[in-house]
């Protein structure tokens, strides 16, 4: 099975990549109650949005949905979101060296101001290691030790190891 695109979270000003939930992750809104359909991109991610997850004054926020729509100029804005297109373009040629095709890629992002979860268990991250953002001459580091942030009703308990 292909690896999935991971969802993120930013905790203590860093970027993370969840590892996994355990615990009452019902309280994760879904497309339908954000009021969006999502459809399948690609087989790396099979739901057809990454969520971006946030702590901040030790509570737990949704404030970015990056969906990727089965019709986006038919979706409307959510209630309490504001939204962000992000329009990328790839120029392909032929084997001449002749452009033949410039493909449009169209991002969506559902941002929410004040979208707080009450989750209750743990999610479990590590720091996100952004190949791009690092020179190709760095010294290669120890991987990232993944972590735990516990939660109770959106609130953090504790950090630990995993």
């Amino acid at each position: 099975m292909t690896a999935q695109v991971p969802d993120t979270l930013q905790f203590e000003g860093r970027n993370y990549v969840i590892l996994g939930w355990q615990g009452d992750a019902d309280c994760i809104p879904t497309n339908e109650s954000l009021g969006f359909h999502t459809v399948t991109q690609s087989t790396a991610n099979l739901s057809g949005r990454v969520d971006h997850y946030g702590v901040w004054g030790n509570e737990l926020y949704l404030f970015k949905v990056e969906a990727t729509l089965e019709t986006p100029s038919d979706t409307p804005t959510p209630p309490n979101a504001r939204r962000e297109v992000l329009l990328r373009y790839e120029q392909f040629f032929d084997f001449e060296g002749r452009p033949t095709e410039l493909r449009e890629y169209r991002h969506d992002f559902f941002i929410y101001e004040d979208l707080k979860l009450r989750f209750t268990g743990r999610i479990i991250a590590v720091a996100d290691e952004n190949l791009w953002a690092k020179p190709e001459a760095a010294p290669d580091e120890e991987p990232a030790i993944p972590f735990v942030i516990e939660f109770r009703k959106g609130v953090v308990e504790g950090v630990h190891d995993q």
